[in-house]
């Protein structure tokens, strides 16, 4: 499969190109107190480029950094950034492969240059040291480039709601009050009938709550970004009722930075159910203004964390699929309306793993779809002793190339001692995928970072026409599975997409389970 994807790299970028692809943008001033560096970072098991991003509101300083290690980008939390004269501190988290590092920067700014030492701590204790080395990169400042959202492929337009739950069985276990219970923010997005004369909805509409939470130059472009979206417009009557799909967001991720996705399905005939988890990275607005935000920076064990985020996640879909029933029952806009017979989850990263684990436990959910979401090198955790996957399955990740001589020789490792870590991590993972009871999928996609299962690839001020062209055909691409699958386990209408070789996407790889289909 490797030898295979890599030919696709320039194809891969004449395709962005030259693939039609509706572009929309508008510009706007910009007058934003922030500052972008880049350059690389070493250490003796690291290797790559970082870039670290600051804004300074006073004497209050954000900052987000991203590091890309052979051809991945991995978007990383800044903890506890400090600045003193000249010197600075902070540290990030990371996860390569089945290792978790802990760096921790020790640097001085000279000018347009910020150097300095980092230490990367293994979560087995051990740890190396490095340098590295970053220069401001010169931002004009004076106009920003939005991009729009691509629109909806089906032919219905798209109406959003939402609505506040609490789940009186379970306890709030991130709050020190006994008295506070389990409770969601639910976006959901549905077919909609078209109001004549109607303007779309915001894109984010929840920015002035927490707009302390971005850069200001990320709070222009979420300010301006418009959806297709109409609130609460009526349910489209051209079916009587229609499939459902519940969504976990990423971790420091909202629903609404999935739009893009999300409206498709709607348009397509799908009700989309987006469940904003709260008291993890990402703040969630509860009626009246109420913020739940956690600061996942004071984790001491990530992974454990992880975990057991991925449980109460699994829960909130599971508890959400009882809300959706009563909705169906009770007078209402949605009565009636949800076919909880076709039902499915997906989300992208933690919410891809949660989906997974709610699709283990839950026989209602009959499709699953886990966006780039891994543990362990696999697609889910492995069933519990009364957990089984019985649903239809796909695992939709991004392609990652083998490493060169020199990054191995970085890290220490031979090639021989990666080419058995990788086919332990295959062996392992074939083995979860033989042990599902229905079809299953994994499909990967070449060119794709993390973030392209997302919007924000498109959500920046700063990209040229090309690269733009690039991340919306990714896009394409996404919506373009993501509807076949579900068409396909939901609806029973079999797609081209999921039977092998397509020449519409070239850079897709797809392999079915039992039967391998590869090219």
């Amino acid at each position: 499969m490797g030898a295979a994807l890599r030919s696709f790299g320039l194809i891969l970028s004449c395709l962005a190109v030259s693939s039609v692809v509706p572009i929309h943008a508008f510009q706007i001033s910009q007058s934003a107190d922030s500052e972008t560096w880049r350059g690389t970072i070493e250490t003796a098991g690291l290797w790559g480029s970082m870039e670290l991003n600051v804004v300074r509101k006073g004497s209050q300083l954000k900052a987000s950094s991203t590091l890309s290690f052979a051809g991945n980008q991995i978007p990383t939390p800044v903890l506890k950034l400090t600045e003193q004269g000249a010197n600075t501190t902070f540290s990030t988290e990371l996860q390569v492969m089945d290792v978790r590092f802990t760096l921790n920067f020790q640097g001085k700014r000279d000018g347009k240059n910020l150097s300095g030492s980092v230490i990367a701590v293994r979560n087995d204790g051990t740890s190396t040291v490095g340098t590295w080395d970053l220069r401001l990169q010169e931002v004009e400042r004076s106009e920003q480039t939005i991009f729009q959202l691509p629109a909806p492929t089906g032919t219905n337009a798209v109406g959003r709601t939402a609505f506040h739950v609490r789940d009186l069985s379970r306890k709030e276990v991130m709050t020190d009050d006994p008295r506070d219970f389990r409770e969601l923010m639910v976006h959901i997005w549905y077919p909609a009938e078209d109001p004549p004369n109607a303007s779309s909805t915001s894109y984010f509409p929840e920015l002035e709550a927490v707009q302390s939470e971005y850069s200001e130059s990320r709070q222009i472009v979420l300010r301006f970004l418009r959806s297709h979206a109409v609130d609460n417009a009526a349910i489209a009557r051209r079916h009587y009722s229609y499939p459902v799909l519940i969504f976990s967001p990423g971790a420091s991720m909202s629903g609404f930075f999935y739009t893009a996705i999300i409206e498709d399905l709607a348009s397509r005939g799908f009700i989309v159910v987006a469940i904003d988890h709260p008291f993890e990275s990402q703040a969630v607005v509860f009626p009246n203004n109420r913020i739940a935000k956690y600061d996942e920076g004071q984790v001491s064990d990530v992974l454990k964390f992880a975990r057991e985020r991925i449980e109460v996640r699994a829960a909130d879909i599971s508890f959400v699929i009882n809300e959706l029933g009563n909705m169906n029952r009770k007078a209402g806009m949605f009565r009636g309306r949800i076919d909880l017979a076709r039902l499915g989850a997906f989300g992208h990263s933690r919410g891809g793993l949660a989906a997974a684990m709610a699709c283990q436990r839950d026989a209602r959910l009959k499709a699953c779809l886990n966006m780039d979401g891994g543990t362990l090198g696999g697609p889910f955790y492995p069933p519990g002793k009364n957990a089984h996957l019985n649903s239809g399955f796909m695992w939709f990740v991004r392609f990652k190339p083998e490493p060169t001589d020199e990054q191995l020789q970085s890290w220490k490792m031979t090639r021989q001692q990666w080419d058995q870590n990788r086919d332990r991590i295959e062996s392992r993972v074939n083995g979860y995928f033989r042990r599902i009871n229905s079809n299953s999928y994994r499909v990967t996609l070449n060119g794709a970072s993390h973030l392209t299962f997302s919007d924000l690839p498109l959500n920046s001020s700063q990209l040229d026409l090309q690269t733009a062209a690039l991340r919306f055909r990714l896009l394409r691409t996404v919506r373009a599975y993501t509807m076949a699958f579900f068409e396909q386990t939901l609806r029973g209408q079999n797609s081209d997409l999921m039977n092998g070789a397509s020449s519409e996407f070239p850079e897709v790889t797809i392999e079915r389970f039992g039967t391998r289909l590869v090219h």
